[in-house]
């Protein structure tokens, strides 16, 4: 029976070497859910201390956070297309993209392909705008039904058209040897990709581009951790994994957003003096956000804790 108290061992001894062929859990459903929530618990822990030290330089350079996508996106769509794109359309495109390509099948490596082509398309017209202007806005863009039809169709004719003829003319073999012996590049290239499609969600990252390493160093770690959970896991879990962090994320922005203005200035000047009687909607709110600060405090706590404990157990039976 495969070992059930060595996760942490696990992931690190990965990332030190990255195997293509490692043996997929076995273990039993609620245990593999622990396994997840316990190293993505420690990655939250992780990017608190890292976040802290982003937003001091971010301040230090005056660096609005009203210029970063999530904040755009909540202040210009309806809380409903947030919840889709962030919960369902990002968790899924970005596992498919950078994640699902990473065991080998003609169809799974051509489906990647299709994303990381929107994706790099999605980018060249972000920072070349005579190439944008050749297309029409709504051309991929997920905000508008066009946008997403097309992006569908395209996925769908790109993928099937290159995994026929990766199917029928190439040689897997070959393909399958070479991530045998450059999985590495593989793993923590996906990685990295990953980590600088986010830089975008920086609405003006050029006037802080030599942050640019510090500002996706969590994105990465995410990458790492993602990638190590599809290949130990299967992409199902990769892609739950990613749904729940952006959750975690996003609610509690949303909730923010709709506390009354005065209780979100108190909150932006750190000031709650000017707050003399709040409303029963805004005590709601922070009765919800205060519980759930608690919840996931408890929950990096104890996973912590765990993994820790169980990491010490496994050396000692070593």
């Amino acid at each position: 029976m495969e070992k059930q108290n060595n996760i942490l061992i696990s992931f690190f001894s990965y990332l030190a070497r990255p195997d293509y062929n490692i043996k997929v859990s076995e273990k039993k459903t609620r245990l593999k859910a622990w396994d997840v929530i316990r190293i993505w618990a420690l990655f939250l822990f992780i990017v608190f201390v890292i976040g802290l030290i982003i937003n001091a330089f971010l301040s230090i350079f005056e660096y609005d956070e009203q210029q970063h996508a999530v904040v755009d996106l909540l202040l210009n769509q309806p809380i409903y297309l947030v919840l889709l794109l962030s919960l369902i359309w990002a968790p899924v495109a970005e596992e498919l993209s950078f994640r699902m390509g990473m065991k080998y099948s003609a169809f799974r490596f051509s489906f990647a392909t299709a994303f990381i082509l929107i994706i790099i398309f999605g980018i060249v017209t972000e920072v070349w705008s005579g190439f944008a202007n050749l297309f029409p806005e709504w051309l991929f863009a997920i905000t508008e039904i066009w946008g997403i039809i097309s992006f569908i169709l395209f996925i769908l004719i790109i993928g099937l058209l290159l995994g026929f003829i990766f199917k029928k003319w190439i040689n897997s073999k070959k393909i399958e040897a070479f991530y045998l012996k450059r999985f590495v590049y593989i793993f923590y290239g996906s990685a990295l990709l990953f980590a600088l499609l986010h830089l975008f969600n920086f609405l003006d990252f050029k006037q802080i581009w030599f942050l640019a390493p510090l500002l996706i160093l969590p994105q990465f770690i995410l990458g790492l951790i993602l990638g190590f959970v599809r290949m130990k896991f299967g992409l199902a879990w990769a892609i739950a994994n990613h749904l729940i962090h952006n959750a975690v994320l996003v609610t509690p922005v949303i909730l923010i957003g709709l506390l009354s203005d005065e209780f979100q200035t108190a909150i932006e000047t750190q000031n709650f003096d000017i707050i003399s009687n709040p409303a029963p909607k805004d005590s709601i709110i922070v009765f919800f956000l205060g519980i759930g600060a608690v919840i996931i405090g408890i929950i990096i706590l104890i996973s912590i804790i765990s993994l820790i404990w169980q990491a010490a157990i496994s050396r000692k039976q070593a």
